[in-house]
């Protein structure tokens, strides 16, 4: 009986499958930033399994720990935001580059005056703005009392939607300032959060320190 398993003599064994080459950090595809929630996932920098578990010995030590938790959980997560909003950065250039690359791949057939129109093209007026209807509500708002019950340090972002870009440098340009202008705005409500939650535990412990005195 022959053996399925023997090959034929002077057959080559069939070669093992190539591992799938991984492109380097520098050329992974970024998808588009959604949401900087995930940003408040932070690593446990301590070793959990180290040593057993020690509770703190009173309420003041428990809230010290917890302050102190507080703060570095803070840290990481302002850490992740703005790295977020770097790699967000990252990707809006280089598609930048790869539109600029292919318009300047496109233009190549054309003649010079087609590819000045094309890089530059010309400004027009824009009449999607401004018009009678807006310069009254300026001034009406600008004339306005002052309402002591509004928050007036809290500026609403330019709605740049309305306007459509002149050219893929114009779009990038908005996109890039839109994406800063998104993590400050972000960054100043957690902030405002993480001193809101510090204060009461700061409040706690006041009271359980003066409470110890007595």
């Amino acid at each position: 009986m022959s053996d399925p398993h023997k090959r034929p003599h002077g057959q080559q064994p069939p070669h093992p499958p190539q591992p799938k080459q991984r492109r380097p950090d520098d050329q992974e595809p970024i998808p588009p930033l959604q949401s900087l929630a995930p940003s408040i996932f932070v690593p446990v920098t301590d070793d959990l399994a180290a040593r057993p578990f020690v509770p703190p010995a009173n309420r003041i030590a428990r809230l010290n720990a917890i302050l102190a938790a507080l703060d570095t959980h803070a840290v990481g997560v302002r850490s992740n935001m703005l790295a977020l909003v770097r790699r967000e950065c990252v990707r809006i250039l280089r598609e930048l580059a790869a539109a600029e690359a292919a318009s300047t791949t496109a233009s190549n057939n054309a003649n010079s005056n087609e590819q000045q129109q094309q890089h530059h093209p010309p400004q027009k007026h824009r009449a999607d703005g401004g018009g009678d209807g807006d310069l009254a509500a300026m001034l009406a708002n600008m004339q306005a009392p002052h309402d002591p019950g509004k928050d007036h340090a809290d500026i609403s972002l330019p709605d740049f939607s309305r306007v459509q870009p002149a050219s893929v440098r114009e779009k990038a340009t908005r996109d890039l300032m839109a994406s800063v202008s998104r993590a400050l705005c972000e960054l100043r409500g957690f902030d405002a959060h993480i001193a809101g939650n510090r204060g009461f535990y700061e409040q706690a412990l006041k009271h359980e320190i003066q409470s110890e005195a007595q």
